[in-house]
């Protein structure tokens, strides 16, 4: 037989053993459920999908693999939350006031010169 075939079946076994593992105490997953997932008007194309709830899930194989790791970010407030709802305990932790009343970086995007030529950064380009 053509294993090939059988794709779809193992996708959806994956999918069963992956919410069946973490079934006890706090959901740990959602499954979300749309008949009409098509952008196509009139077409069927159901789909299923598995959200984690649960984000210490997704990076506890990090924190396993590396011995340092650092999670930055501009809207991470209160900061000691995070550590309880990742389920680590920080080394170091730091955060920074921030202010809309400080001079801002604005990037310029630019995609092409004065000739209207693609502007690039590589060397042969140069």
């Amino acid at each position: 037989p053509n294993l090939d075939d059988y794709n779809a079946l193992t996708d959806v076994a994956d999918f069963a053993s992956l919410v069946a593992t973490y079934s006890e105490g706090l959901p740990k997953f959602a499954i979300i459920m749309e008949p009409n997932g098509s952008s196509i008007p009139g077409a069927s194309d159901p789909v299923i999908q598995l959200a984690c709830l649960d984000a210490s899930l997704a990076i506890a194989p990090l924190f396993k693999r590396f011995g340092s790791v650092i999670i930055t970010s501009g809207t991470l407030s209160p900061i000691d939350l995070y550590p309880k709802l990742l389920q680590f305990e920080p080394r170091v932790s730091e955060s920074f006031n921030m202010s809309t009343f400080r001079p801002c970086i604005r990037p310029l995007v630019i995609t092409r010169g004065s000739d209207q030529l693609p502007v690039s950064t590589k060397f042969d380009d140069r």
